[in-house]
């Protein structure tokens, strides 16, 4: 017998039946809330509503909603496509420290479209989802040591194995087959971070998951590629990471420990990239404990570790958009209003004009003296009056030793919903995918939102 290939492997372990811990489903639970909260908040964006025109025109049979648009069904293609830019519009979906990026935004998309589409049962689904992110960090861990540029985007490359995950899951395809869906998708990963600050990165993480789908609907129909198409010598592997740590990989499968446990899913308190998070977390804490106010600051010192250096894309940016990629933006407007929320981000201009003299002030450099940290930020205000006041900060709210309260999980779902929807009805759909709850369709979800007037 032929010794199995790499990708063999990870469709081997898709297609297990294993039992699903209640720790590890709670934890999904959980995250499955805070996801569908972020495609609420997106789910009205110029990106998003440029997608649903032209899949509005393009789509095919009416098999799966859309989240946020009652009475919209699209193709199941189509549907996940648009509930991941939902998803990923505001940047506000979770992250993980696994070498995948954001996890849930590429999965649960193409589960929801699925289930919905051929009547499968929540539990199912929410399998399936488990089964993705778990593929995607199982992918990503290969990658997180490895010198893969960081140029690309882990989430549109980890993340495409994860969405086929879930797909394979769903449609019951065999370890063949399910193996010939990830070959396919060797072809079709990719997407460098040159896009970010700009709706194309949205439009990315949408279309991967409708190939996602397409790989593994072709893969059932009976399309075979080669097994070996992520490491062989012309595979995915040796083009973007010669180094790739098949290691890292074969250890976290032995060790049978779900990402949800270890290390865990962040959810993300701004909606910002995670690089600005212990910088934004370092101000508020400053300007809060010491009354800071912005006509108080002399300067302003931003230190941060390479990979959030490689993320600062905009250090005075010209939209909102951009402004999630600015470590300078995003100081500049915790230190004016005290948070940092969703309208920060929002609309084609910047609108707080006060922003501009404060990142004039601001100096951002690169720090590698930061030792096992998550995006580590250093701030620095000088004051006016000589004072000088110091924040160091390894790994921001969120994390595992960071954690959100579930009061302020719920408080950033209300947030996220009550954009669009009256807060009884938005508070009532939190209620509904709590842990434990069944976890309603999209349609389901579209029933309980009711629009504000």
């Amino acid at each position: 017998m032929s010794k199995m290939t790499f990708l063999e492997k990870i469709a081997e372990f898709t297609c297990s039946r294993n039992e699903i811990s209640p720790e590890v489903a709670e934890r999904a639970q959980i995250a499955v809330r805070d996801t569908i909260g972020c495609m609420l908040a997106g789910c009205r964006e110029a990106s998003v509503e440029a997608a649903v025109n032209w899949a509005t025109a393009s789509s095919g049979s009416a098999q799966a909603s859309v989240v946020g648009r009652k009475g919209l069904r699209l193709d199941v293609r189509s549907a996940a496509m648009i509930n991941a830019m939902s998803a990923y519009a505001c940047d506000y979906d979770d992250m993980c420290d696994a070498g995948c990026g954001h996890p849930s935004m590429p999965v649960l998309p193409v589960a929801l479209a699925i289930a919905e589409h051929l009547g499968i049962g929540d539990r199912r689904m929410l399998n399936a989802y488990i089964r993705g992110v778990e593929v995607s960090a199982l992918i990503g861990a290969g990658f997180k040591n490895s010198t893969l540029s960081l140029c690309w985007n882990p989430t549109t490359i980890s993340g495409g194995f994860g969405a086929v995950a879930a797909a394979a899951y769903l449609l019951d395809l065999t370890i063949t087959q399910t193996t010939a869906a990830f070959a396919m998708m060797t072809c079709e990963i990719g997407g460098t971070k040159g896009n970010y600050g700009t709706p194309a990165k949205d439009v990315s993480a949408g279309i991967l998951c409708a190939k996602a789908i397409i790989c593994a609907q072709l893969a059932k129909e009976g399309i075979t590629a080669n097994p070996a198409a992520f490491s062989c010598s012309t595979g995915i592997a040796a083009a973007i990471a010669p180094d790739y740590d098949y290691e890292a990989v074969e250890s976290v499968l032995k060790a049978k420990n779900s990402i949800f446990i270890s290390p865990g899913l962040i959810p993300k308190p701004y909606p910002c990239c995670r690089s600005n998070h212990n910088a934004i977390d370092g101000t508020l804490k400053i300007c809060k404990e010491h009354q800071i106010t912005e006509d108080m600051v002399d300067s302003i010192i931003c230190r941060i570790d390479p990979p959030s250096w490689t993320l600062d894309a905009y250090h005075c940016p010209d939209t909102p958009e951009q402004g999630k990629f600015s470590t300078a933006y995003c100081v500049a407007i915790a230190l004016l209003h005290r948070r940092v929320v969703l309208d920060d981000f929002s609309g084609s201009e910047i609108l707080e004009k006060r922003v501009f003299p404060l990142i004039a002030r601001t100096k951002v450099v690169r720090d590698d003296t930061f030792q096992n940290a998550h995006f580590g930020n250093e701030i620095t205000l000088k004051l006016k009056d000589g004072k000088t006041y110091t924040y160091r900060g390894t790994h921001a709210k969120g994390e595992a030793c960071n954690p959100m309260t579930e009061e302020e999980l719920r408080d950033k779902f209300l947030c996220c919903g009550e954009r669009y929807y009256t807060k009884n009805s938005v508070q009532a759909l939190f209620d509904s995918l709590s842990p434990g709850m069944r976890i309603p369709s999209v349609f389901g979800m579209n029933e309980t939102l009711i629009d504000i007037q």
